[in-house]
């Protein structure tokens, strides 16, 4: 039972890898366009995801963009004084990393920090972020809304002509079917018990008719025994 809650899990890991690879392909990483926006101190941050629309399925990041707010130039020491994570519901937030992402050809520029993730459901998320930006103490928290960035989508909303699954609902599908799968898997076992059992006793009753059959040979009359 344990192999096929094992296979099953395997088979969803599978199909997220083939989804984020296909992903990468189809949605280059684009700077967002809806983002929580402050001044603190001297710094001004936007805090948002790394590509908008966001999308179930679909690798993504937690971006925060920081600029010097006189010279409105890029912030380049952030990355090891920030910490950011990411929430959805009654789920236990996620850490992200926060690495540069400095270079144009990845849709950057000085001052943008990307920590990937892969969202997996779709609807409201709330990313926090906290640290230090040179002397400046950060502490903010920014739900999706209106005014800061957009929920996370179905991919459904796109997709033509056919809807296909999302992973969480495939993998809600396997476990549905878990029990009835265990129940086949336990029917199995006990069939394999019973025949293993059978044929034990077939052996035992064959290895006594053998010794029936030798000591009637043995003590038949007329047989002499040295």
């Amino acid at each position: 039972m344990g192999v096929i809650r094992l296979h099953a899990k395997r088979v969803t890991q599978l199909f997220g890898a083939i989804v984020i690879s296909a992903a990468t392909i189809a949605l280059p990483a684009t700077t967002a366009s809806a983002h929580a926006e402050f001044t603190d101190g001297p710094y001004e941050v936007a805090i948002g995801f790394g590509t908008e629309p966001a999308y179930v399925g679909f690798p993504n990041s937690v971006e925060v963009i920081v600029h010097d707010k006189t010279t409105k130039e890029g912030i380049e020491t952030a990355a090891d004084t920030l910490n950011a994570t990411v929430a959805f519901g009654s789920a236990q937030p996620t850490a992200v990393s926060l690495e540069e992402n400095f270079h144009e050809d990845s849709g950057g520029s000085p001052g943008d920090y990307r920590g990937a993730f892969f969202p997996t459901q779709p609807g409201k998320y709330t990313i926090h972020v906290q640290g230090k930006i040179g002397k400046t103490p950060i502490d903010k928290t920014f739900s999706s809304s209106s005014t800061t960035f957009d929920e996370v989508q179905s991919p459904s909303t796109l997709e033509y002509p056919t809807r296909n699954p999302t992973i969480s609902e495939l993998a809600g599908r396997v476990e549905q079917q878990g029990p009835r799968l265990e129940a086949a898997a336990a029917s199995a076992h006990d069939a394999a018990d019973s025949a293993k059992t059978l044929g034990i006793i077939g052996i035992v009753i064959g290895a006594l008719g053998l010794i029936v059959a030798v000591v009637a040979i043995v003590t038949r009359p007329g047989r002499r025994v040295t």
